[in-house]
């Protein structure tokens, strides 16, 4: 339900730290506060079955729910 942004308009990413399944996950800083995060990439070429996309889905829900948790 959120829109999208353009994700390197509000941070700078830096080395990755993992991959998994669907995409990499990168450290990356917040540009307006310089704030450290990790940050999820997801490849949507490899979301080729509605299981695959219902999980992504899902995931992005879960962690939505988890923001403001501390070290999420």
């Amino acid at each position: 339900g959120k829109p999208f942004e353009e994700i390197r308009k509000l941070y700078t990413l830096g080395k990755e730290l993992g991959r998994g399944q669907f995409g990499v996950t990168y450290y990356c800083t917040e540009n307006s506060t310089g704030n450290p995060y990790a940050c999820k990439s997801i490849l949507k070429r490899k979301l080729v079955s509605k299981n695959d996309r219902e999980d992504m889905k899902r995931e992005i829900q879960i962690m939505q729910h988890l923001s403001g948790q501390p070290n999420i």
